[in-house]
């Protein structure tokens, strides 16, 4: 492994315990089974995210840090067997998910992408449920019904949730139109807007200032879809990030109040575990409706660059001397090119899975494609999709040459969408 996968599998690891402590943290007390198991959302972010060859270290990463739970994280387990029948049937199936993602999502569909996403989800966390019930109710006898549907619940809406964060929070293909300021200004004065109703609402200290409208619990209640209206409006004013942070905030808010007893969900005539199955439904629900918004969202305040003229990147190479000479528009490029180049130069900028198909591309003649997809490297060292288009190879008698066009293209598989 290289040393940037390396930080990142420490940084991966380390937010997988993280998340697993807070999913024991705001579990009822005398409840067994986490409401909300993040840990498995964040593996399947994890793997979503990185290439196929890395996927052995971070499985026997997140399996160690399973063991480090030390059997009180997920149910009452007793001993390191019970321990890491969990582990290899959970972290199995986030790396089902995410391969499922990987192959069978349309890139170019965005409703495909995520319906491909969350049937594989229900339906992986549905077999991680029946295996782990099956085991346990062998194990300890526990009721199989009762841990098939709270181990499902559990795993699908970890998932959804940590999944929709982090990759909120992550996602940095390069946009061909940018945030203007005053959205920025928009977005930074709704994400204050989400952490001050969060406070109110799930602050009963602060709510019985208003008793007099406070009494009537489902007005309460209806109150709580103010916080994810405001979410949804930060992701449309300033998008992914902006979004994914004010949903971060708004469930950091209601997961703190309602494990201290406060809040909307605690509704007359409902046991002590009923309020936080609430919760679950709750950041859930907000969940998705910020994936859908996003989906909407893909093509318009964030349209790719191959719609956009103004990012068309012509180029001339010279085949037999390997000379590049680029005519640059207006607007900044996110990678760093100079005119001219040789192709030696332009190579070591782009993925190493994508070189010998541009060669191909460049040099293949009859057998190479009308155009290609291949990643460059940014300046900030990100990889940024790019489509070779409109090319047209020109055979002077003095040497070959080839005339094409670079447009920067916005990554937009289940990865960028979610």
């Amino acid at each position: 492994m290289k040393i940037k996968e390396l930080a990142w599998g420490g940084s991966w690891g380390v937010l997988y315990i993280l998340s697993g402590l807070l999913a024991v943290w705001v579990n009822p007390p005398d409840h067994a089974l986490a409401i909300v198991w993040f840990p498995t959302g964040v593996a399947t972010a994890a793997f979503l995210l990185s290439r196929y060859r890395v996927w052995p270290w971070y499985l026997a990463g997140f399996t160690f840090a399973n063991l480090l739970f030390e059997g009180g994280a997920l149910f009452s387990l007793s001993d390191a067997l019970e321990v890491m029948l969990f582990a290899f049937i959970s972290l199995p199936v986030s790396m089902a998910i995410a391969w499922g993602v990987k192959c069978f999502a349309r890139k170019d569909d965005e409703f495909h992408a995520v319906f491909m996403w969350l049937f594989i989800t229900l339906c992986a966390s549905a077999a991680e449920a029946l295996l782990f019930a099956v085991a346990l109710s062998h194990i300890e006898h526990a009721s199989f019904v009762a841990v098939f549907w709270s181990g499902f619940v559990s795993d699908a809406a970890g998932v959804i949730f940590s999944v929709v964060v982090i990759m909120g929070l992550i996602n940095g293909h390069y946009k061909s139109a940018e945030v203007a300021f005053w959205r920025w200004i928009i977005g930074a004065g709704l994400l204050l807007g989400v952490g001050l109703t969060s406070w109110f609402i799930f602050n009963d200290d602060v709510s019985h200032v208003f008793n007099s409208v406070m009494d009537n619990a489902m007005l309460h209640f209806v109150l709580a879809c103010l916080p994810v209206l405001l979410c949804t409006l930060t992701l449309i004013a300033a998008g992914n990030r902006a979004g994914a942070l004010s949903l971060l905030v708004m469930a950091g808010l209601a997961m703190v109040f309602t494990r201290g007893g406060q809040g909307p969900f605690f509704i007359d005539g409902l046991n002590s575990a009923e309020p936080f199955i609430l919760l679950q439904v709750y950041l859930t629900g907000a969940a998705m409706l910020l994936v859908f918004i996003r989906v909407i969202m893909v093509g318009s305040l964030f349209r790719p660059a191959s719609d956009s003229s103004c990012f068309g990147l012509v180029y001339q190479l010279d085949l037999r001397m390997g000379n590049i000479r680029w005519s640059f528009p207006k607007t900044p490029l996110p990678f760093s090119l100079q005119s001219p180049m040789s192709e030696a130069e332009v190579m070591r900028l782009v993925h190493p899975d994508d070189r010998s198909a541009l060669r191909l591309y460049w040099h293949g003649g009859a057998l190479a494609p009308d155009a290609l997809r291949f990643k460059v490297q940014s300046r900030a060292g990100e990889w940024v999709l790019v489509e070779d288009v409109k090319k047209i190879v020109l055979t002077p008698k003095t040497a070959p040459q080839v005339l094409g066009e670079w447009h920067i293209l916005e990554e937009r598989g289940v990865e960028a969408v979610i």
